[in-house]
């Protein structure tokens, strides 16, 4: 009897442990089917992902979290399309700004250029005015000199020899002669018509001219307006006299006119009376 009971327990348990075993196995087998069928999900998703990418970098860990937490591999694609489409759009609008920010920094630069440029222009054309101007400057001061030595000065000559050649200014001659001081304007008193108003054209000259010193610029922008009322007054003073030769010389012949009416008209005037008429 108790050899029978012995061999009856150790067949149960033999029992048991082959069942155990068997549920073990069970288990193991589908532990490896899931994670098989994991990884084949995986795979079909990081492909799929990779060719929808361009062929970059795939997560497959991140892939093989979502799916073993219940995601779907529809949702898994999606949520990634979604990120790439969105990261694609980052990129492009990153790409278009640094695009934008090239064409403002060339539209700066060539902006920038074209000021150069322009303030050059503007500097060379100031350079070539000062040049040209005193060049017409230093033409004007050799004439005045020029005619002054000769003995046959006019009047701009006598002022510009008292801006220019009296006070060692660099067009002057090394034996200046001194200045005379005669108020300008009061050359005016003895100029005639033509004079004067080649003296004012003188004036005007100098006055566009003479910009290299602070003192001649106020002296004639002064002179300038005196120099036109002097004219004026010259030119009135000239057509009171050329009225006053006309009024003489139209009185002079209406003298000589009605004298020789006269003579005409009574020829024997100085004969005594007439003789009386016959009977």
């Amino acid at each position: 009897m108790g050899s029978k009971h012995k061999h009856k327990h150790k067949h149960k348990d033999r029992s048991r442990r082959s069942d155990s075993d068997s549920e073990s196995d069970r288990e193991r087998k589908k532990s490896r089917k899931e994670v098989s069928d994991i990884q084949k999900k995986v795979s079909t998703v990081a492909a799929h992902i990779q060719r929808s990418s361009g062929g970059s970098f795939v997560w497959r860990k991140k892939i093989e979290k979502e799916i073993s937490s219940g995601k779907s591999m529809r949702e898994i694609v999606n949520s990634n399309d979604e990120e790439h489409r969105q990261q694609r759009a980052l990129e492009l609008e990153l790409v278009r700004k640094r695009q934008a920010d090239r064409e403002t920094e060339r539209a700066q630069r060539e902006e920038d250029l074209s000021l150069v440029q322009r303030l050059r222009a503007a500097q060379e054309a100031l350079e070539s005015k000062a040049k040209e101007e005193e060049y017409y400057l230093t033409a004007l001061v050799t004439k005045a000199e020029r005619r002054l030595r000769e003995g046959r000065a006019e009047a701009i000559d006598l002022v510009a020899r008292n801006l220019h050649l009296s006070f060692g200014q660099p067009v002057a001659p090394p034996s200046a002669a001194p200045p005379d001081l005669i108020p300008p304007w009061t050359y005016y008193d003895r100029l005639r018509l033509n004079e004067a108003r080649d003296f004012h054209k003188g004036v005007r000259d100098f006055e566009e001219a003479d910009r290299f010193d602070e003192e001649h610029v106020r002296f004639w922008i002064h002179f300038l307006p005196l120099s036109e009322a002097c004219l004026r007054v010259v030119e009135a003073r000239d057509a009171a006299d050329r009225l006053a030769v006309r009024s003489a010389h139209f009185g002079r012949g209406s003298r000589s006119g009605r004298e020789g009416d006269n003579s005409r008209r009574d020829p024997h005037a100085s004969s005594g009376p007439p003789p009386p008429p016959p009977p």
